[in-house]
């Protein structure tokens, strides 16, 4: 999961796509995977139509504070494996635009899809996943383990907890919605 910008990941603060239109390729795993410093992230000129592998996309990017991907198109996407994971201050995301009909993953749990998607994104409070649909999803095995932040957390109906072939579901790592503050629509 190598970003493009290899060992000078650690070392960017601010990523702009907004001029223009800039076409993604179909895999873009990774793409600022270990940007540590990124703390400025504008994609609102980022045309995702044509990608299918969004994994890891953001993973490690512990300086980002807010994230807008409302003008993100991921109708083709089919696999968000770890794709925030390790966002350790991410406190604001805007996940308004996604469309997860698609998303399917591997076999096993570990790359079920959505598992470890938002894995210890600490300071999220709370997380609208209203548009997601993880029918097809094999797993959302720890999708939220280690956000020990998550207050509120709003699903659609086309949500339903996946763990792939092991174990009982476990609310992806959620803590148990009774009790701790913690409240799941």
């Amino acid at each position: 999961c190598d970003a493009p910008w290899g060992d000078m990941a650690g070392d960017i603060k601010t990523v702009s796509f907004q001029e223009g239109k800039i076409v993604a390729p179909a895999h873009i795993r990774g793409m600022f995977s270990g940007c540590s410093s990124l703390a400025s992230l504008d994609l609102s000129g980022f045309d995702t139509s044509g990608v299918v592998d969004m994994s890891f996309m953001f993973s490690g990017c512990s300086s980002l504070a807010s994230l807008d991907l409302s003008g993100f198109d991921t109708a083709n996407v089919k696999d968000m494996v770890g794709m925030f994971r390790d966002c350790s201050k991410l406190e604001k995301i805007n996940l308004s635009s996604f469309n997860t009909a698609n998303v399917k993953g591997g076999s096993d749990y570990y790359d079920g899809g959505m598992s470890f998607m938002f894995y210890n994104c600490s300071s999220l409070t709370s997380l609208d996943l209203s548009t997601f649909d993880t029918t097809n999803v094999t797993s959302t095995y720890n999708m939220f383990y280690g956000c020990s932040g998550l207050r509120t957390v709003v699903f659609g109906t086309g949500f339903d907890f996946k763990v792939g072939e092991v174990g009982p579901p476990n609310q992806g790592g959620l803590p148990s919605p009774q009790g701790d503050g913690h409240r799941m629509i």
